[in-house]
């Protein structure tokens, strides 16, 4: 473990892709975390990944960068995958020992910015909390999603609660269309040769062409695709309980007013 961030923390942390490669194939370790007191505002636990994750200020376009997505899903893809859960430990043994920092998870970090986004942001981070969840990072250790560690981490005690389910909701259900275009569109232009995309027939019987092709657009597959399901159920219920405890507690405060 480092005391000080290296040149790759700073190249994920700056969406710099092209030099965490380069840095990685220079030997650069993925996963080498690092605990440092950034700027003075307390000491912090950061992985590559957890770099890549957290928002930072860019000075010359003056807007704030909720983190790299590009970044991240690279740094998955090569073998730091596990970075996006707490470090060390099962989720059954942090929990149960009930001493864990929430700044070590990604997912809390997230989370936190997307309750409270800036008005000037290059992209909205719930983006980044979808890609967590749908990631498995609040996977329960059985590597299914578990909907206590995801309010245990976000919520409780010190969570970010303005963050609205409902948002969360919103965000996979765009998920579920783009898949849902891809298996109407992309699937019958390649193998029928029908409109609106009869170019993609020449795809056709190229082995492997289809994953690749979902991965470029985003639709989720594997076991990526049964998480964004198994959280849209989980969330899609919390939403509606969510509203309905928003209205009693308006029809509360009507009734004291």
């Amino acid at each position: 473990r480092r005391d000080a961030p290296s040149p790759l923390h700073g190249a994920c942390r700056e969406d710099r892709l092209n030099i965490v490669v380069w840095l990685h194939s220079l030997g650069a370790d993925i996963r080498a975390a690092c605990e440092c007191n950034f700027l003075g505002t307390g000491w912090y636990f950061y992985t590559p990944m957890m770099s890549a994750l957290v928002g930072s200020w860019l000075a010359k376009e003056q807007m704030f960068q909720p983190g790299s997505l590009g970044v991240a899903q690279w740094l998955f893809d090569i073998g730091a995958g596990s970075d996006i859960r707490p470090p060390g430990n099962s989720f059954a043994q942090l929990y149960g020992s009930g001493t864990f920092d929430r700044q070590k998870f990604p997912l809390f970090k997230a989370a936190t910015e997307a309750a409270s986004p800036w008005d000037n942001m290059t992209y909205d981070p719930i983006l980044k909390v979808r890609w967590l969840l749908v990631h498995g990072a609040a996977n329960g250790d059985d590597g299914h999603f578990n909907g206590m560690i995801f309010d245990m981490t976000v919520y409780n005690p010190m969570g970010p609660s303005r963050l609205k389910r409902s948002r969360i909701v919103s965000s996979l259900e765009e998920l579920i269309e783009a898949r849902r275009s891809f298996l109407d569109i992309v699937l019958p232009a390649v193998f029928l040769e029908r409109i609106p995309a009869p170019v993609l027939s020449v795809l056709n019987g190229v082995d492997g062409i289809l994953p690749l092709i979902a991965d470029f657009v985003g639709v989720p597959r594997g076991r990526c695709l049964r998480n964004m399901f198994e959280c849209y159920e989980y969330f899609s219920n919390e939403a509606r309980n969510e509203e309905d405890t928003d209205e009693e507690d308006d029809e509360h405060g009507e009734l004291q007013g």
